[in-house]
């Protein structure tokens, strides 16, 4: 067996080899329409679940904003007014 580079496959050389098989394939038009359909799902599945993740971080980090605002403290000083602070 040969490459043969004109014709882009194998040729062979000779006697067949007995119990070997080969088999050419090629990329159909039905591989291509197949291929595409599948391209097009896989990029809207991906699109759809980084929207839906990103409004799902985005409504934790408002809610973690808000949580926030909630508990602080608007006078200021320390958390604990009645603890003196000690040098070592």
């Amino acid at each position: 067996m040969r490459w043969d580079a004109h014709g882009g496959s194998m040729k062979t050389t000779g006697k067949p080899l007995e119990g070997v098989c080969i088999v050419g394939t090629s990329l159909t038009p039905e591989f291509w329409r197949l291929f595409a359909i599948l391209l097009v799902i896989s990029a809207a599945v991906t699109f759809v679940l980084s929207a839906a993740l990103d409004a799902l971080a985005l409504r934790v980090q408002r809610r973690r904003v808000r949580g926030r605002t909630g508990l602080t403290r608007t006078t200021g000083g320390s958390r604990w007014p009645d603890r003196r602070l000690v040098h070592r």
